[in-house]
Parts: structure tokens; sequence; C-alpha cells
């Protein structure tokens, strides 16, 4: 009996440190979303640096940015209703979207999912089919919202974490360039 509670202790510890570390890494992706000065302080660090003080897993590759966001129309549409879908979307994201990367990170941020993916290559073929998916799931949540569309601005990829400020941009720069009745639902940045 007392060899069943230390063990109950014990994944009690583990799920604490395992949620402190989610904290810590969400905590450095608003930082790099919101405060420019980070993103330049992190610029002098290797990855090996980065990983260990917040807790991440990045690996030498490429780095982008993607933001998904769903745009609501009709009557209804709280602002409870819109926080619970943004949170669901950040929920799927990062079901879908962690297996085919490196390192993926994601936080809700100005009524968007905000997602930082570290990949081997540059080759999103299997990052688009996984946000299709995302796109599928969401679309079951139609019985509460009919009326929303999602779009994922994708911005290019760049070789260090450091330079993710301009796929920041592109990746907000690709949704509102570009949000058309035809638009895809993926939508690149290009130049």
């Amino acid at each position: 009996e007392n060899s069943k509670k230390e063990e109950q202790e014990l994944e009690k510890i583990k799920s604490l440190v395992t949620s402190s570390q989610e904290q810590v890494r969400e905590n450095f992706w608003v930082q790099l979303l919101t405060k420019q000065n980070f993103l330049s302080s992190i610029g002098n660090m290797d990855l090996e640096a980065v990983n260990s003080r917040y807790r991440c897993s990045f690996q030498a590759g490429f780095f982008n940015v993607i933001r998904l966001r769903p745009f609501f129309w009709g009557t209804g549409i709280t602002e409870e209703i819109v926080n619970f879908y943004l949170s669901k979307m950040n929920q799927i994201a990062r079901e879908k979207l962690c297996g085919c990367t490196e390192e993926f990170l994601s936080t809700v941020y100005d009524e968007e999912v905000v997602c930082l993916l570290n990949t081997r290559s540059d080759d999103y073929a299997e990052v688009e089919r996984q946000l299709k998916h995302v796109k599928i799931d969401m679309s079951n949540l139609s019985d509460m919202i009919e009326e929303v569309k999602i779009l994922a601005g994708i911005g290019s990829c760049v070789p260090e974490i450091c330079r993710i400020g301009a796929c920041m941009e592109e990746s907000g720069t690709a949704l509102l360039e570009r949000m058309g009745e035809k638009t895809p639902f993926c939508l690149f940045y290009h130049t």
C-alpha cells in the first residue's frame, strides 16, 4: 500500500514538472511574439542554450510561423464562443502538427492560434496535409458555429530561430493580402 501511495505521489510530481515545462515553453513563445527585444536577445544564443533555458527541443533545420485565423460572421458569436473555438483549435493544431515537426509551440494570441514550427526540411507538404486535418476537425464544431472560415497564413522558412520575426510578419501578410471568397485554406507568403 505504501508503494502504491509513493507511486501516486511520484506521478503527481511528474505531472507538475511536465506542466511547468509546458508553461515555460509557452511563455517563451509568447515573449517571442510580443517583445521585439526578446527576439533579438536570443540571436546571441545557440540552439542548445535556447533549449536548455526554455525547455525546448529545437534542432538544426528550418523555422517558420503559421497563423490560424478564424473569421466569424452572423449573429450570436460571443467572446466565450470565440475563446472556446480558439482554445479547441490550438489543441487540435498541437495534436496534428507535433508529429511532423522537430519542435512545435503554439498559443492563442490576438484572436489567432500562432504556431512556431521547427522542421528538418523546408518542404511543407506534410504540414499542409496536417493543417487540412485541423480544418476538418474544426468543421466538426459547426453545430455550435456555422458561420466561420479558417485561414492558415504561412511565412517563409528561415534557417535560424532569431530570424522568425520576418516569418511572423509574412504569415500575417499572407492572411491579410489574400482573404477573398475563393481563397485557398493555406496561404503561403510569396514575395
